[in-house]
C-alpha cells in the first residue's frame, strides 16, 4: 500500500503500487520490483500438477478393469468428434466421481455414470438389486405400460458388477435378456461368498443409436 509524502518527485507517494515498490536509496527516490514470486508461483503449479496426476491416476487405474465396450456403448460419440468414449469417461469420472481431499482421494460410486446419453431412452422403471437365493444375486424392473417413443420392449439391459474382494468388473450386456424380461439373475462361484458386490444398469436399443442414464442399484453381500 502506497503512503502519501510531503515531497517527493514521485508525485509524493512511497511504497507498494501495483508492481513496483517507490523508496528512497541514498537521499534519492528510486523504484523497485516486487520480490520475485515466482518460486511460490511454482510451488503452487506443482500441487496442482500432483492433484491432477493423482485424480487421473485413481481414474484411470479404476475405468480400465471395466473394459472399453461399456463406454463405446454407453458414451455416444460420432466419427467426426476429436474424442473418443474413454476420453469423455475419464473426463466425467475426474470432474464429478472423485471425492476427498488430495492426496486422500477415493472414488464414490453413486456417482459412477457408465452411459452418458446423447439420444436418451429411459432406464429400468423402479430398478432394484438383490438376492434371489444362495449365491443368486438379481437386478430386477417393472414394466413401463406409458412408454417413450425411444423406449421399446427389445432393449437390452448392460449390468455392472463390482467385486470389493476382488475390485474387479464383471459386465452383462444383453446376454440373452431384454427389457421384457423384468429381470437378470447371475449366480456367484462359491469364492465369491461374503464378498460385497455393487451395480449398475442402463439400457441400449436393438441398433445401439439410444441409451439410458446409469443407474446406482447399491450394494449386495453375496450369501452362502
Amino acid at each position: 500500500m502506497a503512503t502519501r509524502r510531503s515531497s517527493g518527485l514521485i508525485v509524493g507517494f512511497k511504497g507498494k503500487i501495483g508492481p513496483v515498490v517507490l523508496t528512497e536509496w541514498k537521499g534519492q527516490e528510486v523504484i523497485k520490483t516486487l520480490p520475485d514470486c515466482s518460486k511460490r508461483a511454482k510451488m503452487v503449479i506443482t500441487d496442482e500438477l500432483h492433484q491432477s496426476q493423482e485424480l487421473f491416476r485413481i481414474v484411470t487405474k479404476f475405468l480400465s478393469r471395466v473394459g472399453r465396450e461399456i463406454f463405446d456403448l454407453g458414451y455416444q460419440v460420432k466419427k467426426r468428434d476429436p474424442y473418443t468414449s474413454t476420453n469423455l469417461a475419464c473426463n466425467y469420472h475426474i470432474k464429478h466421481a472423485v471425492v476427498g481431499k488430495y492426496p486422500d482421494c477415493k472414488i464414490d460410486f453413486s456417482r459412477l455414470k457408465f452411459s452418458k446419453p446423447k439420444k436418451e431412452i429411459e432406464g429400468g422403471w423402479n430398478a432394484r438389486f438383490g438376492s434371489a437365493s444362495e449365491r443368486m444375486l438379481q437386478v430386477t424392473w417393472d414394466r413401463n405400460d406409458f412408454p417413450e417413443k425411444t423406449t421399446r420392449l427389445d432393449d437390452k439391459p448392460v449390468i455392472i458388477f463390482h467385486s470389493i474382494m476382488r475390485d474387479g468388473f464383471i459386465t452383462h450386456i444383453g446376454s440373452g435378456y431384454q427389457r421384457s424380461s423384468l429381470n437378470v439373475f447371475y449366480e456367484w462361484p462359491k469364492d465369491y461368498v461374503g464378498d460385497e458386490i455393487h451395480c449398475w444398469m442402463f439400457f441400449v436399443s436393438a441398433d445401439k443409436k439410444h441409451v439410458s442414464e446409469t443407474e446406482y442399484l447399491g450394494m449386495v453381500i453375496v450369501q452362502e
